[in-house]
């Protein structure tokens, strides 16, 4: 249990003068025409408000003028009125402190959080395929054969009649239609000092074309948009394309243009 001198050391400023005031039973208007205090700072004084009351100096005064009326220590009033200001503005200089500490923080907060997202997109970015890049890597050669009523027929094997190239005739299996375009490169246009040709080929759309290297077997291949396809040939090469305007080609590193028009079959011989 409290003992009394503990309670009173424990009372605020307000709380100390009320406590005379109350012993000496004074009222409060009372003690307003005794004091030439208004009733308004009176009670402020009581109930420690000291937001709402007058400057330091004035609040002094009516200390010192309230404790001496109610047979109070004026002293002891002020010096628990000064222990109340300094706890108040204690609490404020903590409070300004947490707010600034809260300003920091966050923009802090989002720049770290910008900082790694921008590590994570980075990351993603740098090992992530390059999915735009065209595959140097030639699709395998079909063994399906595009006929001319859309369906589809066995490619001849190895060995079997039907996909040799004779003379100067385009390859034999599946022969271009009627109003497909034929054209022949002379070996001056290709010609470059060396002892085979290398042709690249990009497909710039789906299709399906067909390659005689040499005197080897004929072989068809169905490319994607985006696939390349490498031939390397000794004396000639020979190319039935689906689609004049779905390949681009480059014949030993320089564009080789393909005549006809979108949707025309042409046959490239080379040279």
């Amino acid at each position: 249990m409290i003992d009394r001198d503990t309670q009173m050391q424990r009372l605020s400023f307000g709380q100390y003068l009320q406590r005379a005031r109350l012993a000496q039973r004074i009222r409060l208007d009372d003690l307003s025409r005794a004091t030439c205090i208004g009733i308004d700072n009176l009670m402020r004084l009581e109930s420690d408000d000291l937001a709402h009351l007058p400057a330091e100096v004035f609040v002094a005064g009516y200390i010192r003028t309230y404790a001496r009326t109610v047979g109070a220590d004026p002293e002891e009033a002020l010096r628990r009125y000064q222990a109340c200001r300094q706890a108040l503005q204690a609490q404020a200089e903590w409070e300004q402190r947490r707010a600034r500490a809260s300003r920091r923080f966050w923009p802090r907060l989002v720049l770290a959080v910008g900082v790694l997202a921008g590590l994570i997109a980075a990351s993603v970015y740098f090992m992530a395929p390059r999915g735009s890049l065209p595959s140097r890597v030639a699709r395998s050669p079909e063994t399906i054969l595009p006929d001319g009523a859309g369906n589809d027929s066995v490619a001849p094997r190895p060995g079997e009649a039907g996909a040799e190239r004779t003379g100067d005739q385009p390859l034999s299996a599946n022969p271009p239609p009627d109003e497909a375009v034929t054209a022949q490169i002379p070996p001056t246009e290709v010609s470059n000092g060396q002892h085979s040709y290398q042709l690249d080929i990009w497909a710039v759309k789906d299709l399906w074309l067909k390659a005689l290297v040499d005197d080897q077997q004929a072989q068809v291949y169905k490319l994607k948009k985006g696939d390349t396809l490498h031939l390397e040939a000794l004396t000639g090469i020979n190319l039935l394309i689906e689609d004049s305007t779905g390949v681009e080609l480059t014949l030993d590193g320089v564009a080789l243009p393909v005549p006809g028009k979108a949707g025309q079959v042409v046959n490239l011989e080379i040279p």
